[in-house]
């Protein structure tokens, strides 16, 4: 792998082993062999170049594709809202819950509770009562940080937890 650009982890970055792949260990074993064998199909195709500047236009366009995709995604998530909304109010005020439509497809509403945590001390305290507190996770992005101040405090990680070198793509607009 190639070295990349020095930055305030150069100091410790080399001792960790390297993480292959945006998946972690466990997260979903066939992700690297579904990988694998989109690399093995890339490699096949005629005209493929294994060269840095080839690939890093492959990537570009793939990220600027995932990005067109993302903004479509998010657009029709806003539309499947609107619609939501009015949907459910229409319902309600043509008395229906359920709709059976000529393409054979069916529409249903109902309510169902849903929960929002409104005083996180409160509720842990509850988990920790409950013998939860095993099933309490720090979200990955604040885990991800601490264990980041403290290799750069020259501290070791916390038990239980392994740090990988993984390699981050940025890529930079025109």
């Amino acid at each position: 792998m190639a070295k990349p650009k020095p930055g305030k982890y150069a100091a410790v970055i080399d001792k960790l082993p390297k993480l292959l792949g945006a998946k972690l260990l466990g997260d979903d074993l066939n992700y690297q062999e579904k990988v694998q064998a989109i690399k093995q199909a890339m490699c096949e195709e005629p005209g493929f170049l294994l060269q840095a500047s080839a690939l890093a236009r492959q990537y570009v366009e793939a990220r600027l594709e995932k990005d067109r995709i993302k903004e479509d995604l998010a657009d029709v998530n806003l539309r499947l809202e609107a619609i939501s909304q009015l949907m459910t109010d229409q319902f309600e005020v043509e008395g229906t819950s359920s709709l059976k439509l000529e393409s054979g497809h069916s529409v249903s509403i109902f309510l169902q509770p849903y929960a929002s945590v409104m005083d996180k001390d409160a509720f842990r305290e509850w988990c920790v009562s409950q013998q939860l507190d095993r099933q309490m996770v720090l979200p990955w992005q604040t885990l991800n940080k601490l264990t980041n101040d403290m290799l750069l405090a020259g501290e070791p990680e916390p038990p239980g937890v392994k740090i990988f070198a993984k390699a981050e793509i940025r890529m930079g607009t025109k």
